[in-house]
């Protein structure tokens, strides 16, 4: 998670207490923080080189109440749109990651992503709509470590809205890697969120006979 993290310049970023005289973390503060720069329900978490992982936001301040002290708290979404970095003495600061220009490029649906895409609306009530919509798709990759998720292009105004599909599978090191297909607030696909356990690259992209699917709707 180091690797994808913004470099925050400690004297420049404006900071806040997250934590209570008594050491007990101020979750109104916390929450402000992460609703200004990460959306996401599910974290990725490090507070030490060894302890890291998925957090869902309702576990996030026992999460920073467990870990406050013993390091520094990164906290982002899945593709890096955002962080909050917590020190170890309990303040806080967020902001918004860069993205690399290549990445705002759109571009057409790969073969293989048009057809894991397909897969994993197989069981979905919309179908056929969402397969008509994919036809002429463009996507922008995500700067996510190598693992290849993209973002439908669109109005920049759009927002994440509902998981539409949940599906995993294993990639050829034996590594757990986890696929969200996500629509946005009007139910027109918004992102398709891969990422694998451990944050090393995948190494082999998912086919349609290889994932199960967990959740959809």
């Amino acid at each position: 998670m180091k690797a994808n993290f913004p470099n925050v310049d400690v004297a420049k970023s404006s900071w806040i207490n997250v934590l209570e005289s008594d050491g007990t973390v101020r979750s109104e503060a916390l929450f402000g923080l992460m609703d200004r720069f990460v959306h996401a329900d599910e974290l990725l978490a490090e507070a030490c080189r060894k302890t890291g992982g998925l957090v869902r936001r309702r576990e996030l301040a026992s999460y920073v109440q467990k870990h406050v002290g013993r390091g520094d708290i990164r906290l982002a979404d899945m593709a890096f749109h955002g962080y909050v970095m917590i020190l170890r003495n309990g303040v806080a600061t967020g902001g918004r990651c860069r993205q690399d220009a290549r990445h705002e490029m759109s571009r057409s649906l790969r073969m293989e992503e048009d057809l894991l895409i397909r897969a994993m609306l197989r069981d979905v009530a919309d179908e056929e709509w969402l397969l008509n919509e994919i036809e002429h798709a463009r996507v922008c990759d995500m700067d996510n470590g190598a693992m290849r998720s993209l973002r439908f292009a669109g109005d920049d105004r759009r927002s994440l809205g509902p998981r539409l599909v949940e599906a995993e599978y294993v990639d050829s090191d034996g590594v757990l890697v986890s696929l969200a297909l996500n629509v946005d607030k009007d139910g027109r696909l918004y992102e398709l969120d891969i990422w694998k356990v451990d944050f090393s690259p995948l190494r082999e992209y998912p086919t349609g006979d290889r994932i199960v699917i967990r959740t959809s709707t």
